[in-house]
């Protein structure tokens, strides 16, 4: 009886101790020292009072010593608890313990926020270095972390993609520019640039529509940008017009020009191009004559080339359409008011003139949102007046970039590039 007492006793009390031996081999390895993680930028090893740290699967480094090597300007606000860091165009900000970063102006979800940790700004590493256009890589067996600027990796695929720029700062309203660059791509360059206006009855859509054209124009050696404007929504107090529409598209011009060297553009080789409403917006920056189109720095904002694709052409017949005036263009910009004027101060057919810039017209014969007629009026009326300019029929295509065409994409960046490498060279 004492034996089993004794055998029992003992199997608790190693039960007992090979728990404890758990516990403790796990406290100490919460306790233990991660590996050192190292910082490599541009070939350098960085050096941080606080060392990199992990949280969330995400490496968070002194603000600093990061910012400062990327040769970006530093702002710290104590009262916000906000670092800045400001790099040729770009503006990060971040809040301590808070999830949202702001980039040039636009909000972006964070995985891990910056936090203080022995009286240091940590910052998200990756996150800083990609929205400065940087490259990140992560060796896991070395446990190094290799940034490299856009002058050691000059043009990597990341650089390839996009940047998205804040243009342009109307009240609370902030229009964002969406760039597109060449692999091979770099500032000292003097590219042709597509900026493109989207679609949307002037009321809806965004700069992302451009995304698949902006890609495969990057592609052939252009660079492209797609920009925001100001839209009509619903119970605004003051309500946007194609007023503002037409200025947001004419500053945009403004500033690719403004900001070429930053770009890799040639400022003679800007080529304004929309679809829809935007094809309206990229008409109405060749516009020289117009009392109410009229914006700062006029001629600096009229592009070289002009590329129109199901755009509307003569605004007051589009008018017309929608219910003898009474409908969709008046609904949607001026109540109840008598639009008849302001609609041909704002109508491209009624303000061709022999100067207008070379026009590239595209149009599908299947369009019932803005008839193909249109197309061929305003090609005769560009015809009469000796601009230069051409019509891309797209058999069969209906209202917008024609996905359901065959190799639509392909065979409109092909007629934009010939066409503006014919009047342009």
């Amino acid at each position: 009886m004492n034996n089993k007492y004794l055998i029992l006793t003992m199997i608790v009390m190693f039960i007992v101790l090979s728990v404890i031996g758990i516990l403790i081999s796990n406290a100490e390895d919460e306790l233990k020292q991660p590996e050192e993680i190292k910082v490599i930028f541009n070939g350098k090893k960085l050096e941080f009072d606080v060392p990199p740290m992990i949280v969330n699967d995400r490496t968070l480094v002194p603000f600093r010593a990061l910012f400062e090597a990327m040769g970006a300007t530093i702002h710290w606000d104590e009262a916000t608890q906000t670092v800045t860091g400001v790099k040729d165009t770009i503006t990060i900000q971040l809040k301590i313990d808070y999830n949202i970063a702001n980039v040039n102006g636009k909000e972006i979800e964070l995985d891990t926020p910056a936090m203080l940790v022995n009286s240091r700004t940590m910052v998200p590493l990756r996150f800083v270095s990609e929205n400065f256009n940087m490259n990140v890589s992560w060796d896991d067996e070395t446990k190094t972390i290799e940034i490299k600027s856009d002058k050691e990796v000059q043009n990597t695929a990341a650089n390839a993609i996009d940047n998205v720029f804040l243009y342009k700062t109307v009240g609370e309203k902030k229009l964002y520019a969406k760039v597109f660059k060449p692999e091979d791509w770099k500032a000292t360059d003097k590219r042709s640039v597509v900026v493109y206006f989207h679609g949307g009855g002037w009321q809806q859509g965004d700069k992302e529509q451009f995304d698949v054209h902006g890609k495969a124009l990057a592609k052939k050696g252009l660079v492209a940008i797609s920009v925001d404007y100001r839209l009509r929504k619903k119970n605004d107090q003051n309500p946007t017009t194609p007023v503002e529409c037409v200025e947001d598209a004419r500053d945009a011009i403004i500033w690719v020009r403004q900001n070429a060297q930053t770009l890799g553009i040639d400022p003679n080789r800007v080529i304004a191009s929309g679809l829809s409403a935007g094809g309206h917006l990229a008409m109405m920056t060749g516009v020289k004559d117009s009392d109410i189109a009229v914006v700062k720095n006029m001629e600096f904002s009229i592009p070289n080339v002009i590329v129109t694709i199901s755009g509307v052409l003569d605004a007051v017949e589009f008018l017309e359409q929608y219910n003898g005036g009474e409908g969709f263009f008046n609904r949607t910009y001026y109540g109840k008011k008598d639009v008849r004027e302001l609609t041909a101060a704002l109508s491209p057919y009624q303000l061709l003139t022999a100067d207008f810039p070379p026009t590239l017209i595209i149009h599908g014969t299947a369009d019932t949102t803005v008839p193909y007629a249109q197309a061929t009026k305003a090609k005769n009326k560009l015809d009469q007046l000796g601009v230069k300019n051409d019509l891309l029929t797209i058999n069969g295509g209906t209202h917008g970039l024609f996905p359901q065409i065959s190799g639509s994409v392909e065979k409109t960046v092909e007629t934009i590039i010939s066409f503006s490498n014919s009047v342009l060279n």
